[in-house]
């Protein structure tokens, strides 16, 4: 198994309820945000990729969290594989938009 090990405790439920009502909610918030600011101007090429990458990255975060329910939900540690995968994706990406 993955870093999720975790996902068999107790306090697992207070994780995917703040998921569910904060995380998830957040991320379809910055992700649309996002999408909304590439639409409605014309940016420059480094800005534009820029921007990409955040709507990249928001993606991701919002995979990561329903990952971890489907994982909650189901009780089980199928989508481990998953997570770690996706967790690997927005450690590249933070290295990208950091520089």
């Amino acid at each position: 198994m993955g870093s999720y090990d975790h996902l068999n405790n107790s306090e697992d439920k207070v994780l995917a309820q703040y998921l569910m009502e904060s995380y998830i909610p957040l991320w379809q918030q910055n992700l649309a945000l996002t999408q909304l600011t590439r639409q409605e101007a014309e940016w420059s090429l480094e800005i534009d990729q820029l921007m990409e990458n955040l709507e990249i990255y928001s993606e991701k975060r919002l995979e990561m969290g329903q990952s971890f329910l489907r994982s909650y939900k189901n009780g089980d540690d199928q989508f481990f594989g998953e997570m770690d995968f996706i967790q690997s994706e927005i450690d590249s990406l933070l290295k990208v938009l950091e520089n």
